[in-house]
């Protein structure tokens, strides 16, 4: 039987510290690369699912809607306002009628 080999007792060039920094440098950018892997994958994934949508899209903008509707007959709402122009907290409104009266000036001195 042979004697196991001899083991080389001379210093290592390399800190073991520094051994073990690269390897994680090296875990991380294959992580990295696994993860943006994936995401292509995905993304390769969701156009292959999406071009025949697209496609539908595009030919039923194209051929028009199937019904028209006839927006004719159809009458505007009314607007009601209050007889005493509406709004109280605003106190530069006017009415649609009124004319002359300028709008209140809003700055931040009363604020402060």
């Amino acid at each position: 039987m042979r004697p196991p080999p001899a083991v080389r007792t001379t210093p290592q060039r390399i800190h073991p510290a520094l051994r073990g920094f690269a390897a994680e440098c090296r875990d991380t950018l294959l992580g990295v690369l696994a993860y943006a892997g994936v995401l292509a994958l995905i993304g390769l994934a969701v156009i292959y699912v999406a071009a025949p949508l697209t496609d539908a899209a595009i030919s039923a903008v194209r051929d028009g809607p199937a019904i028209r509707i006839d927006l004719a007959g159809i009458s505007t709402p009314e607007i009601l306002r209050h007889p005493d122009d509406g709004r109280k907290d605003n106190p530069g409104s006017t009415t649609v009628g009124q004319a002359g009266s300028a709008p209140a000036k809003l700055g931040l001195r009363g604020a402060l």
